[in-house]
């Protein structure tokens, strides 16, 4: 642990000391030359009162009775922490530490984004501590939330580039929680005062994995190249980008606008060779996505083949929108597209005679309610203005109707409350009438035209 350069890596420090502090006997008075840097008015000096404060403050946090011994019957808790250029890990035993870890990333591992360089950390804790956390339940406090619900999924569903530190991790028994940066003191000050060290090689490099995903993807070499030169040269996607290396904030409103649809699926988004993907599938930049979109319905399928085709390699914000709305514009596919059938007009049987069959129902006109008969032979209508809607008005209305034309066989209504009544119901036998309920007709008539239709077709 190096000594602190500015007020800035003091303030760092001083947090991680005093999350010990209870544990440290006499940690205000040994640390009251560090912290009257700390005051406003104080110009930054570090002399040799500060020195053999901070050496005997490291001597404390690294030596019992503060660091514990480890007892593999109790919980244990591995926290971890990445910075732009550290890694830093610590295994925590009843709220105090067993053992510190922390090391510099290499060039290449500092231009990983965010959530690698997270996920990098447990990888180099769960390496550390091999012998403490094989064959054993552990849990993982991390500052980058998007890791809990990665854990949680299959493997094929992670990104490429996650994949091969995920594989180095199934070894190990691990349950990831999420905690704020702001509360791990102890990891966070170790992935900023990292030691100048990178012996361990805790992954291999990304080369074989980029070829493999490349491999995966349906596409020449040409437009593979046009695809990264659109990429670079769209906004929005840069700023996408910047957004997967920098982390994405924890409030949705930090973030802008133009970026929150991507929030909900952040954890599935990775940059490989000047590409975007959303898992294995390429971003495709604004200025591609009408030639994508000739190239999903060059062959003319259906809206969902098409969605079908694409959702396996391609993806943009509203890809599913596109595709209905070409396919919907093509003139072909409208021209040659099968025409549902048509079905035949449903005729009610004729019978044999004058007013045998009747048809009634009410409606209401100027706020004045009617009562409507038509007769099935001669298509003979007949409306009357009823005092009231009850079904004894209703029904003395029927039956003057029959008085002057005769008596029917069958009438057919709808199941308004006049005729489901009982009184209704009681005229029947007395009448030697059948009613029908139009409901009941219409679905055994769509019946028998079904059977008629099948037995044409055989």
């Amino acid at each position: 642990m190096s000594k602190p350069e500015c007020v800035k890596d003091l303030q760092t420090f001083m947090g991680f000391i005093q999350y010990l502090g209870k544990c440290m006997p006499n940690m205000s008075t040994v640390s009251a030359p560090l912290r009257t840097l700390l005051e406003k008015n104080t110009v930054w000096h570090w002399d040799e009162i500060q020195e053999t404060s901070f050496q005997k403050l490291k001597e404390m946090a690294t030596n019992a009775p503060l660091l514990q011994f480890y007892d593999s019957n109790k919980t244990l808790t591995l926290s971890v922490d990445a910075s732009l250029k550290g890694l830093g890990a610590v295994l925590i035993q009843n709220q105090k530490p067993v053992a510190y870890a922390s090391r510099v990333l290499t060039q290449t591992q500092q231009r990983y984004p965010q959530i690698e360089r997270e996920t990098l950390a447990i990888v180099y804790g769960c390496n550390k501590f091999h012998e403490y956390v094989y064959g054993r339940r552990v849990q993982i406090e991390t500052g980058h939330k998007p890791l809990q619900s990665i854990f949680l999924r299959p493997l094929h569903q992670t990104q490429p580039r996650l994949q091969r530190l995920l594989i180095a991790l199934e070894k190990y028994d691990l349950k990831v929680d999420y905690k704020p940066g702001k509360e791990m003191y102890l990891a966070d000050h170790l992935s900023r005062s990292f030691l100048k060290e990178t012996k361990e090689v805790l992954v291999p490099d990304f080369h074989v994995n980029d070829i493999h995903l490349i491999s995966h993807l349906p596409i020449a070499p040409e437009m593979y190249a046009k695809f990264q030169k659109e990429t670079a040269n769209d906004e929005h996607l840069q700023e996408l980008q910047d957004v997967i290396f920098d982390g994405w904030p924890n409030e949705k409103s930090e973030l802008l606008h133009s970026l929150r649809p991507y929030l909900t699926f952040r954890d599935e988004l990775s940059v490989i060779d000047g590409l975007l993907y959303k898992s294995n599938k390429a971003v495709v930049p604004k200025v591609l996505q009408n030639e994508m979109l000739d190239k999903i319905h060059e062959s003319h399928l259906g809206i969902v083949k098409c969605k079908s085709r694409a959702r396996d390699v391609l993806f943009w914000i509203g890809m599913g929108q596109d595709i209905e709305d070409k396919v919907k514009a093509c003139g072909l596919c409208a021209q040659h597209q099968s025409l549902n059938a048509k079905e035949p007009m449903l005729m009610p049987e004729i019978p044999e005679r004058p007013w045998s069959k009747l048809a009634t129902d009410l409606f209401e006109y100027k706020k004045q309610h009617y009562l409507l008969v038509v007769d099935y032979y001669s298509k003979w209508p007949e409306v009357m203005k009823l005092d009231n809607e009850t079904s004894k008005n209703t029904i003395d209305y029927l039956k003057g109707l029959m008085s002057r034309f005769g008596y029917i066989d069958e009438l057919v209504s709808d199941n308004g409350p006049q005729f489901s009544s009982l009184e209704f119901k009681d005229l029947l036998p007395n009448m030697d009438l059948n009613i029908q309920r139009a409901a009941h007709t219409m679905l055994n008539r769509m019946y028998k035209q079904k059977e008629v239709f099948k037995s044409s077709r055989s």
